[in-house]
């Protein structure tokens, strides 16, 4: 069992190419002997690339550049897209919520209440809905169950995204189109 051991910690740290000052939080894994540091809903591994992202923070891009951990709330049926098995589900951390499209064995793989880590997922439409997945080049894997805090709002899936007037290659969010998730409605 890993303990974490975590700190206020002051130190600099190169955001978008700019190094500033910043206050995050420090923790120090002492099965691992790694440190990592929590700042603006990323998380580093100090010294390497970002580990995870909060779900927050996630845009729709045409890239597989997505490292996150979330828990599955609801799964939908499994339906067939040709030849190929698929399924929706609502996933969400302690910052948001998204639908979550699994394919093929991922479909049975995972059931409501599993904490699954995706590496190098992508955010972007399909068949006109904006779903988070693996894809080709990401995995997803369990890596627990039932205790992780959560919340089901906002849904990124249920938000209208523009293309950034800065910046045609970003998306930003526009409107929201429903402040809860249309496919697995809230329960009364």
């Amino acid at each position: 069992m890993a303990k974490w051991i975590f700190q206020k910690w002051k130190d600099p740290i190169d955001i978008i190419s700019t190094v500033e000052q910043k206050t995050g939080v420090t923790g120090y894994c002492t099965l691992t002997g790694r440190f990592i540091h929590q700042l603006f809903g990323y998380l580093f591994e100090l010294g390497k690339s970002i580990v995870r992202r909060e779900v927050r923070t996630i845009v729709p891009a045409a890239q597989n550049n997505i490292n996150t951990q979330f828990i599955l709330l609801e799964k939908g049926k499994i339906t067939w897209d040709g030849q190929n098995k698929m399924c929706l589900g609502l996933v969400a951390d302690k910052t948001a919520a998204v639908h979550l499209q699994l394919w093929g064995k991922e479909c049975e793989a995972f059931e409501a209440g599993d904490i699954i880590r995706m590496e190098n997922g992508i955010f972007s439409y399909n068949k006109n809905n904006l779903v988070l997945r693996a894809g080709r080049r990401g995995k997803v894997e369990k890596v627990g169950n039932f205790i992780m805090e959560f919340v089901e709002t906002p849904n990124l899936s249920e938000v209208k995204w523009v293309p950034d007037p800065n910046n045609s290659n970003k998306y930003v969010q526009h409107s929201v189109i429903s402040p809860h998730s249309r496919i697995f409605p809230p329960i009364p």
